[in-house]
């Protein structure tokens, strides 16, 4: 994952930024990125990230009386 860093003979093209620009925001999230590499059979990228679903009281509350799933006139 280091920058401009590619695999000799990889023929891939491009500049060698887009893993660490992956593994940045991965971690700016608070997440993982994991790789797995098997010659002929393929690469395996696996990102973690932490999910935590919301309480009802997170949830914001409208109170200009509108639903807030209510289709509006245009």
């Amino acid at each position: 994952f280091e920058m401009f860093r590619q695999v000799p003979g990889s023929g891939g093209g491009g500049v060698g930024l887009g893993l660490h620009i992956v593994q940045r925001f991965v971690q700016v999230l608070g997440g993982s990125v994991r790789v797995s590499s098997q010659i002929g059979v393929g690469t395996r990228f696996m990102v973690t990230l932490p999910y935590a679903a919301p309480s009802l009281r997170q949830i914001p509350v409208r109170d200009d009386g509108l639903r807030a799933d209510a289709p509006t006139a245009a």
